[in-house]
């Protein structure tokens, strides 16, 4: 937790209940007597776990051979485009962002 705070796995727990029991922010400030702050600390940290278990299921996909890009766009017909040089699959709403963005000239 930020600041160096320590908070009980026993108050975790409750507030990640609380949380997926829909609760509002400051129902379980009330209901559980923590500050607001702690509370912040333990939502962000489940929002941090979410986003590695994302990537992961992502990664995980990819290992499998199932079809995904990197970013998780589905490799179904209209999303991929194959190079016809090497036979390889890419995403076409990837290629489209890259396309998109500016190209940097030399270094500075």
């Amino acid at each position: 937790m930020s600041g160096g705070r320590r908070v009980s796995n026993s108050i975790k727990e409750r507030i990640e209940q609380a949380v997926a029991r829909g609760h509002s922010h400051e129902q379980i400030c009330t209901d559980l007597d923590v500050d607001a702050t702690t509370v912040n600390d333990v939502i962000a940290a489940m929002d941090k776990v979410a986003a590695i278990k994302d990537v992961f299921t992502i990664k995980q996909r990819i290992g499998q051979g199932q079809d995904v890009c990197r970013n998780g766009h589905p490799l179904d017909p209209e999303n991929t485009y194959v190079k016809p040089s090497n036979g390889k699959r890419e995403c076409r709403i990837c290629k489209t962002a890259r396309n998109k963005r500016p190209r940097q000239h030399g270094a500075a």
